[in-house]
């Protein structure tokens, strides 16, 4: 069988005279729909159909009954009867989104850090010298208190599939789930922003204490 693709597309509002595959309240308002394989869009997944991914270059592989799909990130390969196709969509569209919005917070902890290991010495030693930080402490906080409120929402769609999903999507999100270990990921995002609060909550009560004083 010959490979062909489509790609799912995340977007804020659903396209004139497009019917969406999913749609998403949490954590934030998002609409999947399908556009045609060769599309440029921003964000999303090309899925390509009837065509097998080569051993060893998957992040992710799983089979349920007679499909079989091969996951590496914004790209997945589909083995699949034909009559199984919008399972299979329904299905990625929703690990898809969910797990491209856990990626979305890992990689603003990521690009954070290196400026946080900076940020220590003047964390803990406020003074006069160096009140430029003060307001940059404050900003930090505030964008790592809004990532904490988007994951306190996403973690309960990462663990367990939608119930709004038919049995055989649900059992391909819950492998996905499984094999991208999707638990131990959640913890460790957890744990990392974690430290980066305390550093700046930290430096922040101290900007008040020097203030008050």
């Amino acid at each position: 069988m010959a490979a062909d693709s489509i790609r799912i597309s995340f977007v804020n509002e659903i396209p004139l005279g497009v019917k969406p595959l999913r749609e998403y309240t949490h954590p934030r308002k998002m609409v999947a729909v399908e556009v045609p394989g060769d599309a440029l869009i921003s964000r999303g997944i090309e899925v390509i159909f009837g065509e097998a991914m080569h051993e060893g270059s998957a992040a992710i592989s799983i089979k349920q009954d007679n499909i079989a799909i091969t996951w590496q990130r914004n790209q997945v390969h589909v083995l699949c009867p034909l009559e199984s196709r919008l399972e299979v969509l329904t299905a990625l569209a929703d690990f898809g989104f969910y797990e491209g919005e856990l990626h979305r917070l890992e990689s603003d902890v990521e690009a954070q850090e290196p400026q946080a290991e900076k940020d220590v010495g003047f964390a803990h030693r406020i003074h006069h010298r160096n009140k430029e930080h003060w307001q940059r402490f404050g900003e930090t906080i505030e964008r790592f208190t809004r990532d904490r409120l988007t994951y306190a929402r996403l973690c309960p769609q990462l663990a367990f599939p939608s119930l709004t999903l038919s049995p055989k999507s649900r059992q391909i999100v819950s492998k996905l789930l499984r094999e991208s270990n999707m638990e131990d990921r959640l913890e460790m995002y957890s744990d990392r922003l974690e430290t980066l609060e305390e550093l700046y909550e930290g430096a922040n009560d101290r900007v008040a204490d020097y203030r008050w004083s």
